[in-house]
Formats: structure tokens, C-alpha cells, sequence
């Protein structure tokens, strides 16, 4: 940094001569601030080691160069400065001023104030210094000068920053409040809309779960943080001692906002996929806005706060080369990026470009460029986020049409292939019920020849008795001729309930005669162990098919005679309403209620009753004709203790 201290001086030596005194300070009413860039003479102190009689000497009086700027500006430097300039008081009574200095990095303040009478007035400031040793606390460093009645002053000034900047105003005490109070209005503002963005951008976070929207609060958090110390905020509110956050806040947050503003850079544009060459450099530039958190501590800072603001550059210029490139492919939310890394990368070179006193930093946009800047880019960063919202919104609506009409086809197809199918089935059950048909209708002929022809052998009818070998055979025969019958009306009366080839036809019928005639036809099936007891009111009547309900009861009975070896079974009919229930109850060897519920499915068997006689179809006949009445079927049974078969039908209501 010395060859350009070196040019700064001899500019400012070729604008003033040989002249080594700035023009003094008239203090006249009614100006109410006096800003004193060109009434300052400047000396460089590179060792750091000049006391005030040193600089007061006659030698090094003439050495002073005279300043014809508002701001002086000698950019980055680790060298002291001591800066002069005279107050003059033409009125008859004393004035009162507040001397501002700024910017808020100066880190070390020995102001002399030097009486016309030779005596010196010594007040200190700057970071070092804590804010309750502060002459007057405030974000910029105030030092109270009170001027005698036509007196003259010469100040003297003792600096260190890390960038020298002097801005100094020398202010009527009330007309400073209320210029800075027009400033914190201005940078409450600011800071009001950097947080909102970034608790909205947290909130988002915590709703949707994507990192972009973290990232994108944590860079805006640090971009807070990192103004709140540039401008003298943290030494205001939170720099009671000369810590490190006075002295190296500003480096570290800006180490800190950088990170999080590559990594919802490399985020945001999906660059591992759209651009990896970029996303690694994005990757190198993170490692270099880590390394200016650390760094601080070890090197100086003059070099320091120019490798900072060199990674700003770098980190501003190759968002942008990302986010024009990531545009190009058609990404729209890029645009808002792009834009706004573009505003911020004109206010990083505004800025630094007023660092190295090229551009004027009284100007109020040189001044506060990185606020602005930084304000816009939070602006248009929320608009990206918000866009990538409403593209990807888009986006789901459309794969959301492409899916429900996808959705459609399908169902569509699987419509037609359930028709298909359903065709296919109930052909293939025409198919079966057919079959069962002409096997009952084909069987019952002969089995009816058979059965009669045996019975003649039996009875010695047109032949000789038979011994008694023959008739056992005969009962052999007979025995299963009569179970073929019974299959074979089994099929007849399931091929009827599954096609409704026949509707019932539903009339007033009682039910005793009907159990009684369906008792006497399978008496012989009963064991003689067995009791039976029929409880029927003879008045008891139902509406329903008369074949059907033979049909019923003998199904049911014939279940209770096979699975009843003891005990008795019971016939029993309740009213309740217009319902009738008539109860098979039997004492046989029960069922268990794991296997209930298979009774009632097509040749379904039990499995402790393997051994005896039957085909499985009985209750699921008994369930389709019931169905097709307007009745029901249950059954409730225990194992080893007996079986309930509960018949419902309507009753036959009097016209």
C-alpha cells in the first residue's frame, strides 16, 4: 500500500504547492455544521512512535500537507496519521460543537485540543476505547469542544484504522440529534426489512423443509450483522469493552455472509447438476470467505480488509457468470438472481472504488452503497425464491394434469379390462351352472333306475330274496345311490340359487308342516341316542317359496342328524316384529368360531368332521335361497357343546 500513500501525498502536495497550513474554521452563526475535510492538514506516522511535541516541532510542522478534499481518503494503511486544522470563534460568547469522526473502524482517537493560553486539552476514542470511556457514546466517535469567546483552537488528531477515512463534521449539539435521528430512522428501516426478509425466509424453511430458504436467511442474517458493525452500530450497543467484535466483527460477518451466499448461490441454481466447474469454484470461494474469519487474527489489517473486499468482488462476479449461465438454460427464477447479484456487485465496486479515493465518499450513494446494494439484493433475492415457488407450482399442476390424465387412461383401460373380465367370469359361470344342470338333469335318471331296481332286489320283487351276503351288498348299494341322489339335487338347487333360473315365488306358508314333513323324511337319520322336539306355533306363518323353504330345512336338519350322535335337537320359531326366526339348536360336536364364517362359502368342511358324509353346499344353498326371500342366516356355535342355525324370513303380514 505505500506507492499509493506515496501518489495520494504528491497529488495532494502538486494541489497545494509548498502551503503547509489549512485554512481555519470560522465558526459563524448561522451555519449550524462545518464539514472539515479541506480545512485538515495531514502527516503520515508510519512508526506509530510521534508524540504531540513531536508533530508541534517547527521541523515537522512544515511537513503537514494540506488537504483539498471533503473526505480525505489514503485507502488501506497500517500506518498513523495525525491530522491538524484550527477553530476560530469571531463571536463575543462561547459556542459549543460536537467534533464527529467517522468511519466507525478507527481504532485508535488521541485528541489535543491546544488553548491560545499554551494549555492542552487531551480526550481519547476510537475502538480500543470502551463505549462507557467513550467521550460521548454514539455509533461515530463525538469528542465535545467548547470554544472561549473570540479564541482560536488548534486541534491535532492521533489516527489508526485499518482504512483512513476521515469524515470529519463538526456539529451544533441539537442539530447533530436530529441529523441522526433521521439517520437511524434510515437505518432502522434497513435493518427492519433485512430481518423481516430473513425471518420470513426461516419460516419457510420450517415449513417446506428445503435448505435453499436457510441458506438464503443465514446470508441475509450475516449481511445484518456484518452492516450493524460497518457502521459503528455494534459499538454503540454492544461494544462495552474493545473486544474482538469491535475490532474484527466486520471482517468475520463478512466471512460469514459470504459462506451462506455462495452456498444458496450453488443451492439455488442446482449448479452440481447445471454447472459443476462453477460449483467447485463456488466451493474454493467459500473456502476463501472462511479463511477471512480466521485470518484477522494473524495479519494485518490494512491487508486484510483488502482481501476481504477482494473476495466480495469475486464471490459478486462469479454469481453472476452462475446465474447468467443457469438463466441460458432456461432456468426463470435465475433472472431474479441475476439481477440481483447485479445491483450488488455495482454497490461492492461503488464501495470499493470510494475506498481507494477514486470515487468521492461524500457522496451519500458512494457512502452507503453496500446498504443499498445489499438492501435491493435481499429485495430481488425474495422475488427469485418466490418465483422458483410459483414455477415449481407449475410445475406439479402440470405433472399433476399429465398424472390424473394418465390416471384416466389406465383406469379407463382397467374399466374395459374388468368388463372383459367380468364377461369372461360370468360366462365361465354360465359355463359351471350349465354343467351343473346337465350332470343333475343327466344323473337323476339313472340314479332313479338304479335306485328302484335295488329296491325290488331288496324286497325280493320279481326275483328271489336275497341271502343274507347279497342283501348287505344290496345295502352297499343302496347307500350310495341314495348319496348320489342327494349330490345330485344338491347341484340342481345350487345351479337354481346362483342363477336365479327359477324366482321364488313368495306366498303365506306355515312353517310347521313343512319341518314336519322334512322330519319325517330324514327321521331315519337321526341317531337313536338323539331326542327331537319341535316347538312351532301351527299359526306361524312366512312369506316365502314353499320349495325354497323345504329345500332350507332340509339342508339344515340333515347337518344337525350328521354332526348329532347324542343328546337333542331343537325346532323353535320367535316373533319379533315382522320377522319370524326358526332355530335349528342341535347338542352336536359344534364348530369352532375361527371356522364360521368359511360355512357359508361353497364347499367349505370342516375340519374335525373330514370323516363325515357331505358335500359343503348345503348352508351356502340355504344363504342364496334365503337372500333371494328377503331373509337371512347366522349360526353360533361352540366347540364340543352344539350348533344354533337361525333361519330369517318375513312374516306373512294379513292383506
Amino acid at each position: 500500500m505505500r506507492p499509493l500513500r506515496i501518489l495520494l501525498l504528491a497529488a495532494l502536495l502538486w494541489t497545494q504547492g509548498t502551503a503547509h497550513a489549512a485554512v481555519p474554521v470560522l465558526l459563524a452563526e448561522p451555519q449550524e455544521h462545518f464539514a472539515l475535510g479541506r480545512h485538515l492538514s495531514l502527516l503520515e506516522d508510519r512508526g506509530g512512535r510521534w508524540t504531540l511535541d513531536d508533530v508541534r516541532a517547527p521541523d515537522q510542522e512544515r511537513r503537514f500537507v494540506a488537504s483539498r478534499s471533503d473526505v480525505p481518503n489514503l485507502g488501506y494503511t497500517d500506518s498513523y496519521y495525525w491530522a491538524r486544522f484550527e477553530l476560530a470563534n469571531p463571536l463575543s460568547h462561547s459556542q459549543e460543537f460536537w467534533l464527529e469522526m467517522q468511519p466507525p473502524w478507527l481504532q485508535v482517537i488521541d485528541l489535543y485540543v491546544v488553548h491560545n493560553d499554551g494549555t492542552v486539552e487531551k480526550q481519547q476514542g476510537g475502538l480500543r476505547q470502551p463505549s462507557a470511556r467513550q467521550p460521548i457514546p454514539n455509533r461515530h466517535f463525538l469528542f465535545p469542544l467548547t470554544l472561549a469567546p473570540e479564541a482560536r483552537q488548534t486541534v491535532y488528531a492521533r489516527l489508526k484504522a485499518r482504512s483512513m477515512q476521515l469524515n470529519f463534521t463538526l456539529w451544533r449539539p441539537l442539530v447533530f440529534l436530529q441529523a441522526e435521528r433521521q439517520a437511524q430512522l434510515f437505518y432502522g428501516a434497513y435493518f427492519g426489512l433485512i430481518a423481516v426478509m430473513a425471518i420470513y425466509n426461516l419460516f419457510l424453511f420450517f415449513a417446506v423443509r428445503l435448505r435453499v430458504y436457510l441458506f438464503c436467511a443465514l446470508y441475509m442474517l450475516g449481511a445484518m450483522f456484518q452492516q450493524l458493525t460497518y457502521r459503528g452500530f455494534s459499538t454503540e450497543y454492544f461494544g462495552s469493552n474493545p473486544a474482538a467484535w469491535n475490532l474484527y466483527g466486520n471482517l468475520a460477518f463478512s466471512g460469514f455472509t459470504g459462506f451462506f451466499a455462495l452456498q444458496f448461490g450453488k443451492t439455488f441454481l442446482q449448479l452440481r447438476s447445471h454447472a459443476p466447474i462453477l460449483n467447485r469454484l463456488m466451493t474454493f470461494l467459500q473456502a476463501w470467505a472462511i479463511s477471512t474469519m480466521v485470518l484477522p487474527f494473524f495479519i494485518t489489517r490494512a491487508f486484510m480488509s483488502a482481501y476481504t473486499a477482494a473476495m466480495g468482488s469475486a464471490m459478486a462476479t462469479l454469481s453472476l457468470v452462475a446465474g447468467a449461465w443457469v438463466y441460458r438454460l432456461g432456468n426463470k427464477p435465475a433472472r431474479y438472481y441475476l439481477l440481483g447479484w447485479g445491483v450488488l456487485q455495482s454497490s461492492v465496486v461503488v464501495h470499493v472504488l470510494g475506498q481507494f479515493a477514486v470515487l468521492p465518499l461524500e457522496s451519500i450513494v458512494v457512502r452507503h452503497a453496500l446498504v443499498i446494494g445489499s438492501a435491493l439484493d435481499v429485495l430481488l433475492l425474495s422475488l427469485a425464491l418466490a418465483d422458483q415457488i410459483n414455477v415449481m407450482r407449475q410445475e406439479k399442476e402440470h405433472a399433476q394434469s399429465i398424472a390424473l390424465d394418465a390416471q384416466r387412461a389406465h383406469t379407463d383401460t382397467l374399466e374395459h379390462k374388468v368388463q372383459e373380465r367380468t364377461a369372461a367370469l360370468e360366462r365361465s359361470m354360465q359355463v359351471m351352472r350349465n354343467f351343473y344342470n346337465f350332470i343333475a338333469h343327466e344323473l337323476r335318471t339313472p340314479l332313479t333306475a338304479i335306485k328302484a331296481y335295488l329296491r325290488f332286489l331288496d324286497q325280493g320283487m320279481r326275483c328271489e330274496q336275497p341271502t343274507p351276503a347279497q342283501r348287505e351288498h344290496l345295502e352297499v348299494l343302496v347307500r350310495n345311490s341314495q348319496r348320489m341322489l342327494h349330490l345330485t339335487h344338491q347341484l340342481l338347487d345350487l345351479a337354481r340359487a346362483e342363477s336365479g333360473m327359477r324366482p321364488p315365488t313368495l306366498a303365506a306358508v306355515p312353517v310347521k308342516p313343512i319341518v314336519d314333513r322334512c322330519l319325517k323324511q330324514l327321521l331315519g337319520l337321526f341317531a337313536p341316542e338323539v331326542s327331537i322336539s319341535l316347538n312351532i306355533d301351527a299359526t306361524t306363518e312366512v312369506l316365502a317359496d314353499e320349495e325354497h323353504l323345504d329345500t332350507i330345512f332340509l339342508n339344515l336338519l340333515s347337518n344337525a342328524a350328521k354332526y348329532t350322535r347324542s343328546g337333542n335337537v331343537q325346532i323353535q320359531a320367535t316373533t319379533e316384529g315382522h320377522q319370524v326366526t326358526v332355530a335349528v339348536v342341535d347338542s352336536g360336536i359344534g364348530i369352532a368360531s375361527s371356522e364360521v364364517p368359511e360355512l357359508f362359502k361353497p364347499f367349505a368342511r370342516l375340519r374335525g368332521a373330514t370323516r363325515i358324509e357331505g358335500t359343503g353346499l348345503g348352508l351356502y344353498i340355504c344363504l342364496q335361497l334365503l337372500l333371494q326371500m328377503g331373509g337371512g342366516l347366522e349360526v353360533d356355535s361352540k366347540e364340543g357343546v352344539g350348533t344354533t342355525v337361525s333361519v330369517r324370513l318375513p312374516m306373512a303380514l294379513a292383506q
